[in-house]
């Protein structure tokens, strides 16, 4: 039979258990967390880098359209210019 001091002691222990199963259920859920915002943040760097270096390959290609329109000998009007 379980004495009532031994009882205490056991609801105690059971306690402690409860509650350091729940701070790990936490912790777990929090690296889980962080781990989806670091991989969205990693995922929008990735969109930029792409956008920056096609943004980049677009604007060599437009450097050069003028001088070979030039070198052919075709008139440059005015919207071959980028309106920015």
């Amino acid at each position: 039979m379980i004495r009532a001091k031994d009882g205490a002691a056991l609801a105690k222990v059971k306690y402690e258990l409860d509650l350091k199963h729940a701070e790990r259920e936490d912790r777990e859920k929090r690296n889980e967390c962080e781990e989806e915002e670091y991989n969205d943040r990693k995922m929008q760097a990735n969109r930029e880098d792409k956008w920056n270096g096609l943004h980049r390959i677009h604007m060599m290609w437009e450097s050069t359209k003028i001088p070979i329109a030039r070198a052919k000998g075709e008139r440059i009007f005015a919207e071959h210019f980028d309106a920015d």
